[in-house]
C-alpha cells in the first residue's frame, strides 16, 4: 500500500467491510486519516515490509444525547446545560503485513461511554473550551499558536532563563 492516494480508500473499504470482525461501531463517521509504508529489518535479518493505518471516529452531539446514550456516565455533568456541545474521538491504528493481512491492531472504542464521561469531564475541570463554549472540539486556538503555545513558559518549572 505505498501511494497514499490509492491506499486511505483501500483501507476505508477494508476497514467498514470487517468493522464487525475489528470492534469498529459501524454507527459513526470514520476518516482514515494516515497511511504510511514502513520498512524494517526484522530479527532475522531479514527485510520486513508493513504498513500502517490510523483512523478516527468523532460524534458530535449535545450534552442531552450524550445523556440519552449512556445516562449513568455523564450525572456528574448535570450541572451544565442540556444544549452544551460536545465532540467525542475514538480511533485505532492498524499495521498490515507485506501481504496486506491485520497484523496488529491499536484501538479505542468511540463507545466506551466512561472513557468519554472521564475525558469531557477532565475538559470541563480544567475549562478546556473553544470559543463557543464546546467541548472537545478545539481550545480554539489560531493554528499558527498552537506549537508556541505548547512552548510557552512554565511558571512552576525549577529553572528561569
Amino acid at each position: 500500500m505505498p501511494n497514499d492516494d490509492v491506499s486511505r480508500p483501500e483501507v476505508f473499504r477494508f476497514l467498514w467491510e470487517n468493522a464487525d470482525v475489528l470492534g469498529i461501531d459501524q454507527s459513526y463517521y470514520l476518516k482514515v486519516e494516515n497511511v504510511v509504508p514502513s520498512a524494517r529489518i526484522g530479527p532475522d535479518g531479514f527485510v520486513v515490509v508493513e504498513s500502517v493505518a490510523d483512523y478516527v471516529q468523532q460524534l458530535e452531539v449535545t450534552l442531552a444525547d450524550a445523556r440519552l446514550l449512556a445516562p449513568e456516565e455523564f450525572t456528574s455533568l448535570d450541572h451544565l446545560p442540556g444544549d452544551t456541545p460536545v465532540k467525542f474521538w475514538g480511533g485505532g491504528t492498524i499495521i498490515f503485513d507485506q501481504f496486506g493481512r491485520v497484523k496488529y491492531h491499536l484501538f479505542k472504542r468511540l463507545d466506551d461511554w466512561s472513557r468519554q464521561s472521564r475525558r469531557l469531564q477532565y475538559l470541563v475541570r480544567r475549562g478546556l473550551h473553544d470559543t463557543r463554549d464546546r467541548y472537545g472540539f478545539s481550545l480554539g486556538t489560531p493554528a499558527g499558536l498552537r506549537f508556541a503555545l505548547l512552548h510557552r513558559p512554565d511558571e512552576r518549572a525549577g529553572e528561569a532563563w
